[in-house]
């Protein structure tokens, strides 16, 4: 078992370094472990949304059957700005980060990139979903906000 979760966190970690070409901060190692799927945060912070938009992509991914799925990434409604200019920001970055790759490399990444944030599927009403999905990430929930109990189990403190 502990070979699996090593083997998804050197996934998920060399994920964000292909993707940014850029370490990943001390908090995104909490996002490593199974079951969780973001953090408690109330706050328009960039990292820890780009920490979970990182997630959610390589949630979107199986790498055994090498498909893609659809995932859920809910966001509350306060936030939902925040996340569309994030998200264009992060879109720019990744673009930049890869433009000095060899054309062929960038290109058939890209087209992995793409089809991730397509199979990204962004929400609010979080109260309506009464099961678990299968695969989801979660971004600007307070520890004291209304969620069900799968979600907030699946959260962590981005501080330890």
């Amino acid at each position: 078992m502990s070979r699996c979760i090593h083997q998804k966190v050197m996934d998920l970690n060399h994920f964000y370094l292909t993707l940014l070409d850029g370490d990943p901060s001390k908090s995104f190692s909490a996002l490593n472990r199974p079951g969780i799927h973001g953090f408690f945060n109330t706050e328009p912070n960039a990292r820890l949304f780009l920490e979970t938009l990182v997630l959610g992509l390589y949630t979107t991914f199986d790498q055994e059957t090498r498909v893609f799925h659809d995932t859920l990434f809910v966001i509350p409604k306060p936030l939902e700005a925040f996340s569309i200019s994030m998200t264009e920001r992060i879109v720019r970055d990744i673009r930049d980060s890869r433009s000095s790759m060899p054309k062929e490399e960038r290109i058939s990444g890209g087209k992995l990139i793409v089809a991730a944030f397509k199979h990204l599927h962004t929400g609010s009403r979080i109260l309506h979903i009464t099961t678990e999905p299968e695969r989801w990430v979660a971004f600007g929930f307070g520890a004291s906000d209304a969620m069900p109990n799968w979600m907030r189990k699946g959260l962590v403190d981005p501080n330890g």
